[in-house]
């Protein structure tokens, strides 16, 4: 049998919900001994950031994942239910990830930036934009009431310093907005380097390829942990199953398990 899932963003859906749908599809395929059929992202969002169009952004998202490296003929698959996918992809998560992990990301060499000698830790913070704009506390928008805060991150970050004081740090920070909105971040005493307003598939790209990963609780984060390449970090309050060995935080950003 060959099995897809949708790959159209119908002007509503970013990178990360309709990545995740694939990652499922593909894992779940592999172990079960399906094939797996995919078609071209289309009509994706977010892309309005950017001096791109929809179209422009579609393929280079398409060129970041490759699926159709692994794609089988769509002519006679099987239409799988997102949700169901969603569901059953979660409950074998640990048996997929091995076929999640041979996936590799696809990026120019000249975008990349992480140094082999660092331990480059991805920082994800999610905040609250024209697009992305739920007001439902569980998206712990930085800054909100419901929000994470500065002192979550420094608490985590000082762990991580203190558990590898034999190689440099250097914390990525991945977000929206302004390059002053998190100027604070840069007066903890670490070594931070700011990626705001960074082309979603080169931030995607490092956050996965991330020695440590700092999800914030958001789909794009989660595609991250999913491919299974770095060791994560994610609020207690992250809504999807994760990995075996991820260490969960509490609201102080402190680890628990």
């Amino acid at each position: 049998m060959i099995v897809s899932v949708t790959s159209d963003g119908k002007n509503t859906e970013g990178i990360g919900a309709m990545a995740q749908y694939q990652l499922f599809c593909y894992g779940l395929s592999k172990y079960l001994g399906h094939n797996y059929s995919f078609s071209p992202f289309e009509r994706l969002q977010h892309y309005q950031y950017f001096d791109v169009t929809q179209e422009e952004f579609c393929k280079d998202v398409n060129n970041l994942f490759n699926f159709h490296k692994y794609s089988y003929s769509t002519s006679n698959s099987v239409c799988l239910n997102p949700n169901d996918l969603m569901r059953e992809g979660q409950k074998h998560l640990d048996d997929i990830k091995p076929y999640l992990q041979s996936l590799e990301l696809s990026l120019p060499e000249d975008m990349k930036y992480f140094f082999d000698k660092d331990i480059n830790v991805a920082i994800h913070i999610r905040v609250y934009t024209k697009t992305d704009c739920d007001p439902s506390p569980v998206r712990e928008y930085f800054g909100s009431k419901s929000g994470k805060g500065l002192n979550y991150y420094a608490n985590i970050m000082k762990a991580i310093c203190s558990d590898v004081s034999d190689r440099d740090v250097v914390f990525h920070i991945y977000s929206q907005g302004k390059d002053s909105d998190f100027e604070e971040f840069k007066n903890l005493g670490f070594n931070v380097k700011l990626h705001i307003e960074e082309y979603p598939t080169i931030s995607l790209y490092h956050m996965a390829y991330s020695d440590v990963l700092i999800m914030a609780n958001s789909s794009l984060s989660y595609i991250a942990h999913l491919l299974g390449k770095t060791k994560t970090y994610a609020s207690q309050s992250f809504y999807h199953k994760l990995y075996i060995g991820t260490k969960l935080l509490n609201t102080l950003g402190e680890v628990i398990l």
